[in-house]
């Protein structure tokens, strides 16, 4: 998601609140990568030659920031989350294709897609993978 605005902490939790989302699994994976990015971005202010690496990171923060935000509409928009509900979601393919290998329709295969990415980033988070490794 392309955006010139730049997002912080409390003007996310205010449209959280505003527009009632949820942090749910998904959107916590997205905002543990967003945080790992703002304390990149501390560490490497604090050493000199590291300004490429600081606005690298500081546009990769904002980047899962707002993928998180993303997450929570359209999260609430299908009435499913992409984690905790997985199951339900799976099953529902596979009452319709029968089989995940011939899931032929854009919108099933980008939400499968995205299921897919989440489960594999909350796993390198829960096994402390540095994030250069996944994004």
């Amino acid at each position: 998601m392309v955006t010139t605005k730049q997002l912080n902490q409390q003007e996310l939790e205010k449209i959280f609140r505003e527009q009632k989302l949820h942090v749910t699994a998904a959107v916590n994976a997205y905002l543990d990568i967003a945080r790992q990015c703002a304390d990149r971005v501390r560490i490497l202010k604090k050493t000199p030659g590291f300004e490429k690496q600081v606005d690298k990171f500081e546009d990769l923060k904002q980047k899962f920031m707002w993928k998180a935000l993303k997450t929570a509409m359209v999260e609430k928009e299908q009435h499913w989350r992409f984690i905790e509900d997985v199951d339900y979601f799976k099953d529902r393919l596979r009452q319709k294709y029968n089989d995940l290998d011939f899931v032929t329709d854009l919108d099933d295969l980008r939400a499968l897609l995205e299921v897919t990415r989440l489960e594999n980033i909350q796993q390198f988070i829960k096994d402390n993978v540095a994030i250069e490794q996944f994004i």
